[in-house]
């Protein structure tokens, strides 16, 4: 009984993880519809603000490219980001 009570409650929180991120990446998107616009910086333009425009002309482009090739560049300036001379996270 007691390993059907774990699994059940590790089920449950594991859904509500599931939940929590799928209402915080849609409350994303909508800031990033609502609040972002062309011309506040080059960087954000480019990495942002572009694949948004484009997601919403092209909704069925996002599987025209693998994984590493859409999250690259925000990888990329996440390892930049991180980086000890840059004074860390």
């Amino acid at each position: 009984m007691t390993f059907v009570l774990i699994a059940a409650t590790v089920a449950g929180h594991a859904l509500l993880c599931l939940l929590a991120a799928d209402f915080l990446a849609g409350l994303l998107n909508w800031a990033e519809d609502t609040w972002l616009r062309q011309g506040i910086s080059p960087l954000i333009d480019r990495l942002v603000v572009a694949p948004n425009v484009e997601h919403h002309q092209r909704p069925g482009g996002i599987r025209q490219a693998t994984y590493w090739e859409r999250a690259g560049e925000m990888l990329g300036a996440h390892v930049y980001r991180a980086t000890p001379a840059r004074g860390g996270y």
